[in-house]
């Protein structure tokens, strides 16, 4: 009885961790007000020897070349990660690593503002939205917007917005959002690398977009591999192939590397799935071996106690 209790109970708990962890990464981006109609943008990357990466990651200037000129195309936000340092702000200095995020950001994503406009908070050059975790550490449970803020190799920041932190099932993490012309700004200034309109660098840009009615996903795919095609051109260099994903699409990044944020694959979900059921398969049997044989026992006694009377 007390195996029977103890399989049963491990089994049963083991299988409801299981399905935490699988509900909560079905979950993820399902906060979305838009979700169903955004989108983002993956590519491969092939080398000159023929070997080739999948990347979560694209050239910064997809965001910028699917604005301006894909028909069909209603927002996109470009998003770089390559913001990290010291922020210095009411006489604190503390470890930040947040991302560079164009404007349309609050209107394409559900991360709504507790202070400051959605439609500005990120238009202007030197611009920081805080989330609240953030400002909290420099400023209490003062309002931030106005304040200036400052971080080495970008400069002044003037704090233009305050948000809630991201939510737990989000795949899209920060610490605070810096204007994307900001890095625009940066790069005329010879500060940083090229890297806004720079069709080689494929590290740390992620670029999303959303739809207009009636228009195929697979029509925008095809104009930015035309353009592609008469961009890498020169055998020695890398030759990038773009795909298009549902954002909610959560088994779209089985096979690729440089996410903006580490999920489970969804082939690992199934093998937890599985692994929950089989081992609630095995403590069925079990219990249903133990019983069988100590009624088996049990009928042996009675039969025994017949005989003797």
């Amino acid at each position: 009885s007390g195996i029977n209790i103890i399989g049963l109970s491990l089994s049963l708990s083991l299988c409801l961790l299981i399905a935490s962890i699988v509900a909560e990464q079905l979950s993820f981006d399902n906060f979305h007000q838009h979700r169903e109609n955004i989108y983002r943008v993956k590519c491969t990357t092939y080398q000159p020897d023929g070997t080739f990466y999948k990347m979560a990651s694209v050239p910064a200037v997809v965001g910028s070349y699917l604005q301006e000129s894909v028909a069909g195309v209603d927002r996109v936000v470009t998003l770089n990660a390559e913001l990290k340092g010291d922020l210095k702000g009411n006489d604190k200095i503390l470890p930040f690593q947040g991302l560079y995020a164009s404007e349309e950001f609050f209107n394409v994503f559900s991360f709504p503002l507790r202070s400051g406009r959605e439609t500005q908070a990120l238009a202007q050059p030197y611009s920081i939205v805080l989330t609240r975790t953030t400002a909290s550490n420099y400023f209490g449970d003062a309002d931030p917007v106005g304040q200036v803020m400052t971080l080495p190799q970008v400069g002044e920041l003037k704090v233009t917005g305050l948000m809630d932190d991201p939510p737990r099932n989000s795949s899209i993490k920060f610490e605070g959002l810096v204007s994307f012309v900001t890095l625009e700004q940066l790069e005329r200034q010879g500060a940083v690398r090229s890297i806004t309109q720079n069709w080689n660098d494929v590290n740390r840009s992620y670029v999303f977009f959303t739809l207009q009615p009636s228009r195929a996903v697979s029509t925008i795919e095809q104009s930015l591999n035309k353009r592609a095609a008469t961009q890498y051109t020169r055998d020695y260099e890398d030759r990038l192939h773009f795909e298009l994903f549902a954002y909610t699409d959560w088994q779209d990044n089985e096979a690729y590397g440089n996410e903006i944020a580490m999920r489970v694959p969804g082939l690992a979900l199934w093998a937890l799935v599985g692994f929950g059921l089989v081992i609630t398969l095995f403590a069925g049997l079990n219990y249903a071996t133990l019983t069988v044989a100590r009624a088996l026992t049990r009928a042996r006694e009675v039969g025994i106690r017949k005989v003797v009377g």
